[in-house]
């Protein structure tokens, strides 16, 4: 199989954000709350910035809150997308302005959670050369072969020293 054809689907993102910011990512509705959704521009343009930035930007899919997961939930359909190359970057980012009141927690999961669909392969690459079934009616004939994988990616902080704090004291840090 090509490169080409290699298509990654139904890919989600998951990266935790600790108890205390969960407000920072919910709005008040007529009926209650919702989350914030992003807003989806090229990737030169995040990258650029902006003056008035949106709270969550993507580059190709959909990210915000899900209270459910107690994390940010990027949302990617179908990667390469149609008329792309599959070797083009991808851009999430969180833009958070916080108060004096607000702190960044010195622990909080570290971890951010991948899962995605590959389908028309198999991780082993196996292929079935032939099948027997005992049933009385007769069987469709077709094999679909699909691949789910899983990752558990590390993630890293880094805080910048705003004022005269310290970098282990992320009290007065921005967090990258």
């Amino acid at each position: 199989m090509s490169s080409s054809h290699c298509v990654c689907c139904d890919i989600v993102i998951r990266m935790p954000i600790p108890q205390s910011w969960v407000h920072i990512f919910r709005k008040k509705k007529r009926f209650g709350q919702t989350s914030v959704k992003s807003a989806t521009k090229k990737s030169g343009k995040i990258k650029k910035g902006s003056n008035h930035p949106s709270l969550l930007e993507t580059s190709v899919g959909v990210a915000k809150y899900e209270h459910a997961f107690g994390a940010i939930v990027w949302r990617i359909p179908k990667l390469p997308e149609k008329n792309h190359y599959g070797n083009s970057n991808h851009i999430f980012m969180c833009h958070l302005t916080m108060a004096n009141s607000q702190y960044i927690p010195k622990t909080f999961q570290q971890k951010a959670h991948v899962e995605f669909t590959m389908p028309h392969s198999t991780a082993s690459k196996t292929i079935i050369r032939s099948l027997s079934i005992t049933n009385e009616r007769a069987p469709e004939k077709r094999v679909r072969y699909s691949a789910r994988y899983e990752y558990m990616v590390n993630i890293e902080n880094h805080y910048l020293a705003l004022g005269g704090e310290t970098e282990d004291d992320p009290t007065g840090c921005s967090l990258q």
